[in-house]
Order: structure tokens, then C-alpha cells, then sequence
């Protein structure tokens, strides 16, 4: 739904009639989304106990972090702190899957290409924004 805001506001080219602030909380709130989500299929990639996929999980959260670092960072502190925190627990679990890989499951780690793709559903229909602007005439009184 984020990325659908995201584009839509792209496509119209509405950027003068919508605030900076507005902006970056939706783009800021794709990335975290992304990244979250990615996170959550790692963990039940590897939550499995039948089919554990320690190596896919691997792939999906190298591609997170580095799809993640190389967005700028937001303007403001309060979600610079959100972002990099989101970043800390995808590196930490990261680190322990590539640790348990190395140790125990050596299993062979997919490229970009052959990672799961997160399949989102659409739950709202977009509706076009179209501003009305009344102006009323000011009155100076002298």
C-alpha cells in the first residue's frame, strides 16, 4: 500500500501541493515496511522445523541491509533512530544465521535473482486527490 502511495504520488507530480513532511513519512514508511517484512520471511524461512532454508533466509536479509543503506537516510532524527535500529536487528539476526551456516547447515546462499519475492495484497483502493482551493478576496480596512 506504501509503495502504491509512493508511485502514485510520483506519477502525478502533485509534489508542490503536498508537504515535505508528508513525503518523507510515506517514503520512510515504505523502507521500514520493506525491510520489516523481509526480516519476518527470514524468520519463517528458518522458524520451519521440517524445512529449514537458512540459506534463503540469508540472501533475503543481505538484500534488505543493502537495499536499505543505500536509500538516504531521513532528514529527521526521530526516524533516522527507527531506521537504524530496524538496520541493527537485521544485521544481528543476519549475523547469527551466517554464524549457524558456517557451523552447522552449510548451505549454499541463493543471488538477488533467486530469493522469494514478498507477494503483498491489496486491502485499499487508491482514490485521486484533486485540491480545491477556495480563495476568498481579503478585506483591508484603512
Amino acid at each position: 500500500m506504501l509503495d502504491a502511495a509512493a508511485s502514485i504520488l510520483r506519477t502525478r507530480g502533485e509534489w508542490n501541493d503536498i508537504s515535505a513532511g508528508l513525503l518523507e513519512y510515506v517514503f520512510s514508511c515504505s523502507i521500514l515496511h520493506q525491510l520489516r517484512s523481509q526480516r519476518h520471511l527470514a524468520v519463517g524461512l528458518t522458524s520451519n522445523h521440517e524445512v529449514r532454508q537458512v540459506g534463503v533466509a540469508i540472501g533475503v536479509l543481505r538484500y534488505a541491509v543493502t537495499s536499505v543503506k543505500r536509500v538516504k537516510a531521513p532528514k529527521s532524527e526521530s526516524w533516522r533512530v527507527a531506521f537504524d535500529q530496524e538496520i541493527i536487528y537485521a544485521a544481528e539476526l543476519l549475523r547469527r544465521l551466517e554464524y549457524e551456516n558456517e557451523h552447522v547447515c552449510h548451505e549454499k546462499i541463493p543471488d538477488a535473482d533467486g530469493l522469494p519475492v514478498l507477494q503483498g495484497l491489496r486491502i485499499v483502493e487508491a482514490i485521486p486527490f484533486e485540491p480545491q482551493r477556495w480563495e476568498r478576496g481579503l478585506l483591508f480596512m484603512t
